[in-house]
């Protein structure tokens, strides 16, 4: 048998979807030695849920080589699910000992809360208000401010009785929306929020000449309403975007745990840590939030990465596992599985064509097949198969 760090070493390059062609062709001699192993892989490698990894930061390197030999040299039959759970244990051990932070893990942001059903406004208080249940045009009045619903999934905020001289109390609301549809925000000073899919936003909603926060969860487009003296400021964690007059969009990529910031219009400032660039239009920066600071800044496709804007998917130049992410988020679907011969890393190839976010997922699906991929989606999971 190949050596098992090694064997759960190309485990995790497969998992980041980062391995050569040799080392590919590695992988696939040690599953072709063994059916065990091939259902493995196929059950578990393609399966991107992941477990919170802390227990392992205690592990000596003499106690992680042990559990990964025993774990590789199964000496009687277990559960398959048993092998799932501690063969990523073994996968993840290794990350951790080539300092491999680049670990995706999907977290709920204990402040923003879950995905919804329903669109809703969570405000300073704790009382919520479920926006399909406030009817375009009508009117609700909340702390001196006035909150509308104007045409479809677009809330409005204005001062009640017009701005107050002064402002005593600013205040900050959540904005959290479900799968399947996007919504947007218009503040007191005129800046526009909108929010993709299950995406969630924090933000003040009075201020008068003050610093202007957001925090958010998902994906957030942004249109800050210029004001050299009051810059506005999007946090996630350790990572923090700076604008005074912008169009950007931040977006949590759940697959790798980076954060990637497109810049439109203006100028704005990402940082992490110590760490800070500068975007220029055109540009996105991407900052893998656990690893060392690291911002890598590079040209964007904003048609490509801002479609959801106009309600629609454009696949044309995305990886297949990005485009099938895409569908994922939209959907609420819970993971993607990719079968036997399925690469998530190679290039989808679509044409030009924009499909529409409002079609049902079987529908999007079918048109999706071509001549070498088909769609099934089994219990919350979008199953990529080879025809």
């Amino acid at each position: 048998m190949a050596d098992e760090l090694r064997i759960a070493d190309l485990i995790v390059k497969q998992l980041h979807q980062n391995m050569s062609a040799a080392e590919k062709a590695e992988l696939e001699a040690w599953i072709n030695e063994d059916p065990t192993y091939r259902h493995l892989i196929d059950d578990y490698l393609w399966d991107r849920e992941k477990q919170d990894l802390p227990v392992l930061l205690e592990m000596d390197e003499q106690s992680i080589d042990q559990k990964i030999r025993a774990l590789l040299q199964w000496p009687e039959p277990r559960s398959i699910r048993r092998i799932i759970k501690e063969y990523w244990v073994a996968a993840a051990v290794v990350i951790l000992i080539i300092c491999m932070c680049l670990y995706p893990v999907h977290r709920t942001n204990a402040e923003l809360g879950g995905v919804p059903k329903d669109p809703c406004i969570i405000f300073q208080n704790g009382d919520s208000l479920y926006l399909n249940k406030l009817t375009a045009g009508k009117e609700i009045k909340k702390n001196g401010l006035q909150l509308k619903v104007v045409g479809e999934r677009h809330l409005v905020y204005s001062y009640a009785d017009g701005p107050p001289s002064e402002m005593k109390t600013t205040y900050q609301h959540i904005l959290s929306i479900p799968y399947g549809q996007s919504w947007r925000v218009t503040l007191t000073d005129g800046s526009d929020i909108q929010l993709n899919a299950g995406s969630a936003v924090k933000y003040t909603v009075n201020n008068l000449g003050a610093e202007r926060k957001a925090a958010f969860r998902g994906e957030v487009f942004f249109d800050v309403t210029p004001n050299p003296h009051a810059p506005f400021k999007v946090s996630a964690g350790k990572f923090q975007a700076v604008a005074t007059g912008t169009a950007f969009c931040v977006k949590k990529l759940g697959r790798t745990d980076s954060i990637r910031t497109i810049l439109l219009r203006g100028s704005m400032e990402v940082s992490k840590g110590k760490l800070t660039k500068i975007l220029t239009p055109g540009q996105e920066a991407c900052v893998i939030m656990n690893a060392s600071d690291s911002i890598r800044v590079r040209q964007s496709d904003t048609t490509e990465r801002l479609s959801w804007q106009a309600d629609s998917f454009y696949f044309k130049s995305l990886t297949l596992g990005d485009a099938m992410l895409e569908v994922i988020e939209w959907y609420g679907l819970e993971r993607d599985v990719y079968g036997p011969g399925v690469d998530p890393s190679s290039r989808y190839q679509l044409d030009d064509r924009h499909f529409a976010r409002t079609m049902k997922l079987s529908d999007l699906l079918k048109q999706l097949e071509n001549d070498r991929l088909y769609f099934v989606v089994k219990d919350n999971v979008l199953r990529v198969y080879k025809k």
